[in-house]
């Protein structure tokens, strides 16, 4: 009998695409652009931050369940760096 295992359920949702372009040209040359961001739902009941993206890392904060976070940077590994610096959050 093969063992039936459920898959597990991600504790972040996207909710928006990231845009590829910019269409603003009145910023002029001079002008820095911020770095994009990209929604995510949290779909855990409490989902800790963390200072660095390792499990082991130390945890500096919490979003609770259904709570909307926008995120700067993604790994490959499933990690999603915060908008303002606040720390990182698994995917997985």
């Amino acid at each position: 009998k093969k063992l039936q295992t459920q898959a597990p359920r991600p504790r972040l949702e996207r909710c928006d695409r990231l845009p590829i372009h910019r269409d603003d040209h009145s910023l002029g040359d001079r002008a820095t652009l911020p770095l994009p961001s990209r929604g995510f739902k949290v779909l855990a009941e409490v989902h800790p931050v963390r200072s660095q993206p390792c499990a082991g890392a130390l945890v500096c904060g919490g979003r609770k369940q259904h709570e909307n976070i926008r995120a700067v940077e993604e790994t490959f590994d499933g990690w999603v760096k915060l908008a303002g610096d606040e720390g990182w959050m698994c995917q997985g």
